[in-house]
């Protein structure tokens, strides 16, 4: 998928169909290497509409893409906030020190569903809580998120927090809230 051995250091452009161009400039080299691990690649696998495809050949959709979406409405939406919040730095200042977090919160918050999502989850109750399982993988020390997190300063509780919605500054979690099922 990517090239997190970038020399060139200009950052990388994905090409999506619903989203045009999807940048990850090059302080945010975390969101490369945390699309490289092994939890986010089987997201490739995992379709987002269930078995919708068999009806509608066209609805292919991942996880994988799914989250790319997610996570490009999020910096879009920090971009927008800071821009709106210039004037007021307490709110600056919570969306500077926090940027990161949520940005990763927004492209790891699918990395604990399983096969044919949410369909499986109201079939099989064992399955129900795919946030559960995101947050247990996102902290788990053998995780390679974990890794990738922890090697760029970015706290893996601080995520969980964004994605279980339990952060204490509501606006982060509303960013990555906002982001379409």
């Amino acid at each position: 998928m990517s090239n997190v051995a970038n020399p060139s250091g200009r950052g990388k452009v994905i090409r999506d169909s619903v989203h045009g161009q999807i940048r990850i400039d090059p302080e945010d080299r975390f969101l490369l290497e945390l699309i490289d691990t092994p939890e986010f690649q089987r997201l490739r696998r995992v379709r987002q509409l269930g078995v919708s495809g068999l009806t509608y050949p066209g609805a292919e959709h991942s996880r994988f893409a799914h989250s790319l979406g997610v996570m490009n409405f999020a910096q879009r939406i920090m971009a927008k906030l800071k821009a709106r919040y210039r004037h007021d730095s307490t709110a600056t200042d919570i969306l500077a020190q926090h940027e990161r977090v949520v940005k990763a919160a927004a492209l790891i918050h699918d990395v604990g569903h399983g096969p044919y999502s949410h369909m499986m989850e109201r079939a099989f109750p064992v399955f129900a809580d795919h946030e559960w399982k995101t947050s247990e993988l996102i902290r788990s020390s053998d995780s390679k998120i974990n890794e990738v997190l922890s090697r760029h300063n970015i706290s893996p509780q601080s995520v969980c927090d964004i994605i279980d919605k339990a952060s204490e500054h509501r606006l982060l979690v509303d960013v990555r809230c906002q982001q379409p099922a």
